[in-house]
């Protein structure tokens, strides 16, 4: 973007005067809506209103001959001023990488988690199936209790009587 010169009228409320005093800016500047929020977001004044048309020398001696004082308004670099766009840019991609390669992580680690739950929910069924089934053998008998010993990978199944 090319810089273009403005005059931004900003009125500000001055305790002296106990009203809204207008000041006269003149800026040069690629974004001239940035500079407005950094005005807006910087000032220690209560802003009411700020306008601003593009410089012009008729403009700027219409302001002078009403005896009104032309601040050249030079723009405060903020933190993210201070790094070339090109480099907020490929931070910002980094970070949504690293984002993503965290989800990803994340996502593996708890289907690992369940993995190693599901292992150890197989690993232990046989012995809970066996305590089941043996106390059942207590009562019961007959060739469907041997099938379930079967069934549920109990190897030491009692003998039908």
């Amino acid at each position: 973007m090319t810089n273009q010169t403005y005059l931004l009228y900003i009125r500000k409320y001055s305790i002296i005067a106990d009203d809204y005093v207008l000041y006269v800016y003149k800026v040069t500047t690629d974004n001239v809506y940035r500079v407005i929020g950094k005005i807006v977001c910087t000032s220690m004044e209560h802003i009411k209103r700020i306008d601003f048309n593009e410089w012009s020398q008729e403009r700027e001696d219409f302001w002078k001959e009403r005896k009104q004082t032309i601040h050249l308004y030079s723009e405060p670099k903020l933190s993210k001023d201070l790094y070339p766009l090109g480099y907020v840019n490929m931070l910002e991609k980094e970070t949504e990488r690293l984002s993503a390669e965290n989800a990803l992580l994340r996502k593996n680690a708890a289907n690992a988690y369940q993995q190693g739950l599901d292992e150890m929910r197989e690993l232990v069924k046989p012995e809970i199936a066996k305590e089941i089934l043996d106390e059942v053998s207590t009562h019961y008998g007959g060739a469907w209790l041997v099938e379930l010993y079967k069934k549920y990978g109990v190897n030491d199944a009692p003998t039908s009587p």
